[in-house]
């Protein structure tokens, strides 16, 4: 949910088609056309699926940091909810059990070879032990599972210190999606909010 409201803030019309074949969900499309388009393009007949999400739509470090990340680790780990239910839809709830399999998970990284000289400077920069500053940007999705039924509700977003305040909140309005597998929940309604 996270990554699919900081999408549609985000991307613009070609990057939105373009991202189709990583599994995105491009809002000018509608529901309707659009779940038909990533049933003929991304699942085969056998039902496997084969998607390529770009690190920078899921981390938020790969969208404008454009430099060498040199002798550092880096690791991948996908954290799965206890239901398949929000990642599947079906225009009828089927009659047994239908689970998500990942078989098989590859992390394509760009590796950069350079001359001996560059080399030389790379290693006289790693003895010097200094630290490169990586910027991070975190997303949190926050829920407020029951809404009061009035027209103005104050919720307060907590942050720990002035590093961590956030700069932009986005939110939307759902109702009757979360784990329910016959609704689209990659949709967000469209409502007019007047004063914020």
């Amino acid at each position: 949910m996270t990554t699919t409201m900081k999408g549609y803030a985000s991307y613009n019309e070609n990057e939105s088609k373009r991202l189709i074949n990583s599994g995105w969900l491009p809002p000018a499309l509608g529901a309707v056309k659009g779940v038909a388009l990533h049933t003929r393009n991304l699942i085969d007949t056998n039902g496997y699926f084969n998607v390529c999400i770009p690190l920078r739509m899921i981390l938020g470090f790969g969208e404008d940091f454009r430099k060498i990340i040199l002798n550092i680790r880096q690791e991948l780990v996908l954290v799965r909810s206890s239901t398949d239910n929000n990642a599947l839809f079906c225009s009828a709830t089927p009659a047994e059990e239908v689970d998500v399999h990942l078989d098989q998970i590859c992390w394509k990284i760009p590796h950069v070879s350079v001359a001996d000289a560059e080399r030389l400077k790379l290693l006289r920069y790693v003895d010097r032990n200094l630290n490169m500053e990586l910027s991070f940007r975190s997303w949190e999705l926050h829920e407020y599972p029951l809404l009061n039924q009035s027209y103005s509700h104050n919720w307060t977003v907590k942050t720990t210190s002035q590093l961590e305040k956030p700069r932009f909140i986005i939110f939307g309005f759902q109702t009757d999606k979360d784990l329910l597998f016959c609704t689209k929940c990659m949709l967000i309604f469209n409502n007019r909010i007047m004063v914020m």
